[in-house]
């Protein structure tokens, strides 16, 4: 359950982000090619990810580390 005494601000953490973000093209050997095609048109901004582990699942974040921002939690798999 998300609280919000656990969180931390993302401005806190935007340079740890960019450091670390994956590049895109990681993805393509976890995800079907029509997933990653649909998820990618929707955000063509994204040039990078990081894992993110919920309850039932783990998904992907995308970022975009030329503008420092989160875009979208996906429903990609960050491996198998």
């Amino acid at each position: 359950m998300f609280k919000k005494e656990n969180s931390i601000p993302l401005e806190k953490v935007k340079s740890e982000i960019d450091q670390k973000s994956q590049k895109i093209a990681l993805l393509n050997q976890f995800n079907r090619p029509n997933d990653m095609n649909l998820i990618l048109k929707k955000y063509l901004e994204a040039y990078g990810w990081h894992s993110y582990k919920c309850i039932l699942k783990i998904m992907v974040v995308l970022v975009n580390k030329k503008q420092e921002r989160i875009i979208s939690i996906v429903d990609l798999r960050p491996w198998k």
